[in-house]
């Protein structure tokens, strides 16, 4: 084998070995984004049964102190749009 084969089987080898690195990175990234989604949907599931609580035990109050509380609902509620379409 000639060194210049040699030179460019340990090029693409250690190249292969990067890729297989990299790959596990973006499959342990996957894998926490995964766990947060999970964690997101459940906190959102428990913001939805708190609102509806409230809703149900101060009725129109209720849905005003939801809406208000949250700044996204509150500038929708307030028929005003948010900074971000402003710039």
């Amino acid at each position: 084998m000639s060194t210049d084969n040699r030179g460019a089987i340990d090029y693409f080898s250690s190249m292969a070995g990067e890729l297989q690195i990299a790959l596990q990175v973006v499959r342990d990234q996957r894998k926490v984004i995964d766990e947060q989604d999970a964690e997101i949907a459940a906190l959102k599931a428990k913001l939805g049964t708190l609102e509806g609580a409230i809703v149900k035990k101060f009725g129109a109050h209720g849905v005003l102190i939801c809406q208000y509380s949250d700044p996204n609902r509150r500038r929708t509620a307030q028929g005003r749009p948010s900074r971000n379409r402003l710039r």
